[in-house]
């Protein structure tokens, strides 16, 4: 135990009831995969209420040479935001929870704001309040990915090749140091430190506990949201051709067949709407397939940034593929509010425990060689 501690701390020896707080407070995104395999079993896991009790574990586990692993919310898949041994957990998941638009000291855009945001805040908590504000700003699509690792892993989402990554929008990070004094980094003041902690993650340089990000306004930015078949031919076409823009990206959600998909698109929640695109599905694949899917509906979902032109050829195809495709009306949206739009509402992709790979190739033919 930290003396002098006021938050909570759960060890992993004590009494049966002890045992079972911190079996309770341990587990996170990776423990149902890598929990045995990493040893994510810290002697001491301890809740800050702020930044004194941050000031007091910093400088016991100095002393007593004793490493620190921090958590805002758990999601590092592999399990790098917990520890084992005599070492232990800085969960954070409820100690900074502040969001503040702040006046700026020195001259800003006019489509620009400065927003103060705690790390232990969860993305669709920041999501919302950017929203209220008509805010937004580039982000992952997983609900309860917190700010703080977000930011030190890049911060990758689906609006990353048309505005940049999450941690590109930061810049200051208040931080407290392995002596216990807090410090603002930024790129002015200590260019290698600030970038050091927005790419250093799994590890950490001290512990963060807010972000200063430059946050966008939403009527400067407009695009179109846009449900699109699975035509991987005409993709692989649109990376061939030169002319095409290099700042194009196409995002495709895979998600497992128990995700409720009418929390994405509420319309499915009528029944007759629904019969009526399971009709489609029947007509549309092999019987084998039919009975694989055993009813559930295989959604495949596209944002399109720009590059309209080639969007009219899938257009052009509507009727070809009118038994093949649910197509939702385009519309122009604010982004403040689309941006929540593909934040998805779970915790996992995927129930069971599973491998994410990157596939990347600079071909330019594509279309002839696959």
């Amino acid at each position: 135990q930290i003396p002098g501690f006021e938050g909570m701390q759960y060890s992993r020896d004590g009494t049966q009831a002890e045992k079972k707080d911190y079996a309770y407070f341990n587990q996170q995104y990776a423990t149902s995969t890598y929990q045995v395999d990493h040893n994510m079993y810290p002697d001491l896991i301890v809740q800050p209420k702020g930044d004194e009790d941050v000031i007091k574990a910093v400088i016991w586990a100095r002393e007593n040479k004793v490493a620190v692993a921090v958590k805002s919310g758990g999601h590092q898949y592999s399990g790098a935001s917990s520890t084992s041994g005599k070492n232990i957990q800085m969960d954070l998941s409820n100690t900074y929870k502040d969001l503040m638009v702040l006046n700026p000291h020195g001259p800003i855009d006019k489509d620009r704001a400065l927003v103060y945001v705690d790390v232990s805040n969860q993305l669709k908590e920041l999501n919302t309040y950017l929203k209220h504000n008509q805010l937004f700003v580039p982000h992952g699509d997983c609900a309860y990915v917190c700010v703080g690792g977000h930011g030190q892993t890049g911060g990758y989402g689906q609006l990353g090749r048309g505005f940049g990554l999450f941690g590109d929008h930061i810049r200051t990070i208040r931080i407290v140091c392995h002596n216990g004094a807090i410090r603002d980094i930024s790129k002015e003041n200590n260019f290698e430190f600030f970038y050091a902690i927005l790419g250093g993650s799994p590890g950490n340089f001290g512990i963060i506990s807010h972000y200063t990000v430059e946050i966008q306004g939403t009527t400067w930015h407009q695009r179109i949201l846009d449900l699109l078949p699975q035509m991987l031919t005409a993709v692989a076409q649109m990376a061939d051709n030169a002319k095409v823009p290099r700042g194009f990206d196409l995002t495709v959600n895979v998600l497992s067949n128990d995700f409720p998909i009418a929390m994405l698109f509420p319309l499915l929640n009528n029944a007759s709407f629904w019969e009526h695109i399971q009709n489609k599905i029947k007509n549309a694949l092999a019987d084998e397939f039919l009975e694989w899917l055993n009813g559930r509906f295989p959604a495949v979902i596209i944002y399109d940034e720009s590059v309209d032109q080639w969007f009219n050829k899938f257009r052009a195809l509507k009727s070809f593929f009118e038994n093949e495709t649910l197509l939702i009306d385009e519309f122009e949206e604010d982004m403040s509010r689309m941006t929540g739009r593909w934040i998805l509402p779970r915790r996992r992709e995927f129930d069971l425990p599973y491998v994410k790979r990157t596939y990347s190739t600079k071909s330019k033919s594509l279309e002839k060689d696959g």
